[in-house]
């Protein structure tokens, strides 16, 4: 059952559902297409509303009363319908920040710091080798500062800066075992 009726912040506050029925969804004079759903237990705001060049009516929740005030519903009803007229679907956009957020979140996560990517080095391929561990310390030793990090973000300026003896030979047997490192990081099973 609706109701239209103009809200005010005493009205809202003090609606309940009609009698005998569970729900009752009043209508807002003054925003068209304001809506708020009351129940016995809970107050939902919802906004419906047209995307011009679109077909079919779309419907926003805007959230609960009283965390949502009716000012604040207001200029969400608002801010989707400007961006409706504008041919935008704000319901769409976001859901696809949402989505975006989602995957930069499980991306961070599935970052490993250099530190996990020399400890996986090590059990998968210098534990077969003789001189695996003096390997894996060498590593450790040399790329101390970086350990942290994410492995991705090591940078050859960064090898170059970090190694703690300057001698040729020791430079290129530690980029002989970052190559080492480098396929084991790359072709790592999932």
């Amino acid at each position: 059952m609706q109701r239209k009726l103009k809200f005010t912040d005493a009205t809202v506050k003090n609606l309940k559902p009609a009698d005998g029925k569970e729900q009752t969804v009043y209508t807002d004079l003054v925003t068209p297409g304001l809506r708020l759903r009351v129940s016995h237990t809970a107050k939902s705001w919802i906004f419906d509303y047209l995307v011009t060049g679109r077909i079919g009516r779309k419907t926003r929740t805007l959230g609960r009363y009283p965390t949502i005030s009716l000012k604040d519903a207001r200029q969400m009803a608002t801010e989707t319908y400007v961006d409706a007229q504008n041919g935008i679907d704000i319901m769409e956009r976001l859901k696809a920040d949402a989505d975006a957020r989602k995957t930069k979140a499980e991306a961070l996560q599935r970052r490993k710091t250099l530190s996990e990517v020399v400890n996986l080095y090590q059990r998968e391929k210098l534990i077969h080798k003789r001189t695996g561990a003096e390997v894996g310390r060498c590593l450790e030793r040399e790329l101390a500062p970086w350990l942290d990090g994410p492995a991705e973000d090591l940078t050859e300026d960064d090898i170059a800066s970090t190694l703690t003896q300057p001698s040729v030979s020791r430079r290129r047997t530690v980029r002989a075992y970052l190559r080492g490192l480098s396929l084991i990081h790359i072709s790592e099973p999932t």
